[in-house]
């Protein structure tokens, strides 16, 4: 999906746009059986979907800027399936902190976004505008 949306809107717009589909993509499964934060966190099930777009946007540039970089799928997925393997242990840990999951600490909450925020504004500055 990236090498096409980067060939129609561009590198960053692309990527922008292809983490935002990543993260629709999750909604209905998120709204209807709580899938990622659950049920009982502060703002479901609005907050919830709002904030894993974001970090699908914010993650997708830079799985694919890793992409782009060792042109393989591999280390990408293994990255994928990282996040994801941490997250859930992370909360299998400390049970008290699911009620935060929109917050943090972990990468799906905002706190715990924030240093991939940073990165992917990083990415997004170093490359050249495109038309």
């Amino acid at each position: 999906m990236y090498p096409y949306l980067k060939d129609k809107f561009g590198v960053n717009k692309g990527r922008i746009v292809g983490g935002s589909l990543w993260g629709l993509w999750h909604f209905p499964i998120m709204i209807l059986a709580g899938y990622n934060y659950g049920t009982d966190y502060i703002g479901y099930p609005i907050l919830g979907p709002i904030i894993f777009c974001l970090f699908c946007t914010v993650i997708g540039i830079i799985l694919d800027y890793i992409y782009d970089k060792s042109k393989s799928i591999w280390l990408p997925a293994l990255m994928h399936g990282a996040i994801n393997a941490f997250t859930i242990f992370a909360y299998l840990i400390k049970p008290e902190y699911k009620q935060l999951i929109v917050l943090g600490p972990a990468f799906i909450g905002i706190i715990g976004m924030i240093p991939s925020i940073i990165l992917s504004i990083m990415i997004t500055k170093k490359i050249p505008k495109e038309v």
